[in-house]
């Protein structure tokens, strides 16, 4: 007769996993999002935004989040840089959708004795909306990479809990 008792169920954890390489180039996401958040502080020092308390607040909580991995201070972080990409997406819009209202406007025949404003559709202005748009995927890619990391911590973070069944006999 067998009755009924505890069980302890370990959850293995692979660090080394393959979920959590880049597809890229097969570093693993820990490197790839310290070498990540190290750009985006030499980003924010070199535009001179530290000036700025806010983007150094924003990208210190990055940092403790990858360095001291910490799943919340990596959603937040992934969370801003989402809001951040939002906006640059907004105004790429926006811009684009004014160029094209300003090019409409000044081709109206109904203008007389008015000053039209030459919008140039020229190379660089091509250019530029191609550079934001490269810009834009790289931020989604940089942010994708913080999230997997943040996955992983939590996987991290479930290994380590003792699991406890009971079974009923």
């Amino acid at each position: 007769m067998q009755r009924g008792g505890m069980n302890s169920a370990v959850t293995i954890f692979d660090e080394n996993a393959s979920k959590y390489h880049t597809i890229c180039c097969g570093a693993h996401i820990r490197t790839l999002a310290s070498i990540f958040i190290i750009i985006d502080l030499v980003l924010t020092i070199i535009t001179g935004s530290f000036l700025f308390l806010i983007p150094i607040l924003i990208v210190g909580i990055g940092l403790y989040g990858v360095f001291h991995p910490s799943r919340t201070c990596l959603l937040v972080y992934t969370g801003i840089n989402l809001i951040g990409i939002f906006i640059s997406i907004t105004l790429t819009v926006l811009n684009h959708r004014l160029v094209w209202w300003q090019k409409s406007r000044s081709s109206s025949p109904f203008k007389k004795n008015s000053v039209s404003i030459k919008i140039e559709n020229s190379g660089s202005a091509k250019l530029f909306m191609i550079l934001t748009l490269a810009y834009i995927a790289i931020r989604i890619a940089i942010t994708y990479t913080y999230c997997r990391l943040a996955n992983f911590v939590k996987d991290l973070e479930n290994s380590q809990r003792i699991h406890i069944v009971y079974d009923k006999a």
